[in-house]
Parts: C-alpha cells; sequence; structure tokens
C-alpha cells in the first residue's frame, strides 16, 4: 500500500475510501490505512476463513453432530475472536477517522 498516495486521493475526492481485500497483508498495512484516511478496511475473508475453520475442526472432533447450533455457535465464536483480534477492527485499533453518516457529525454503526 502507498500510504501517501491514499492521502492524496482523500484530499482529492469528496468520497470515502476503502480497502478491499486486506486479506494476507501484513498488521500494519490496514492498521495504516485506518489511522490514515481509509473509512473501511474490508476484513471479511479473514472473519470467513477463521469461522470455516473452527466448523471443520469441531465437526472433525464430533463426527456424529447434527445439530447445526452446536457448530455454527463455535463458528461464530471464533469468527468474533478473528475480529476482535484484527488490527483494523479489535481492541488496539485507531479510531481517528470515523465515518459520519451524511453530513450530520455523527458517527455510523
Amino acid at each position: 500500500m502507498r500510504a501517501g498516495l491514499l492521502r492524496r486521493f482523500a484530499a482529492e475526492l469528496d468520497v470515502p475510501l476503502v480497502l478491499h481485500g486486506s486479506s494476507g497483508l501484513p498488521d500494519d498495512e490496514p492498521t495504516a490505512a485506518v489511522t490514515g484516511d481509509t473509512t473501511k478496511v474490508d476484513i471479511g475473508t479473514a472473519l470467513n476463513l477463521a469461522m470455516t475453520g473452527a466448523i471443520r475442526e469441531f465437526l472433525a472432533t464430533h463426527p456424529d453432530a447434527v445439530d447445526s447450533r452446536t457448530y455454527l455457535s463455535v463458528g461464530g465464536a471464533a469468527r468474533a475472536d478473528a475480529a476482535g483480534s484484527s488490527p483494523c477492527c479489535g481492541p488496539t485499533a485507531a479510531r481517528s477517522h470515523r465515518p459520519t453518516a451524511a453530513g450530520s457529525g455523527a458517527p455510523t454503526s
């Protein structure tokens, strides 16, 4: 990623910048995007990998499991853990550049 280029785009464009496809980037790059001028960082692939891996592990150790609530809850917990440890949205993520609802100045959820 080129942080200088992102800053130039942010200064020239009147639209939020979004980092698509952050999976596989070193932790410092999405973090730099969040602390800089990027409004949103997509981490969906990383979350899906965590969830699917946990479900596969659960089903491998519980081959007779048929109640989807059991393995989906394990997968959901793994997904939540992955989000919480992400440099983009975890507890240490920077919150200096939060999107706002259409000019209201109020942070969006």
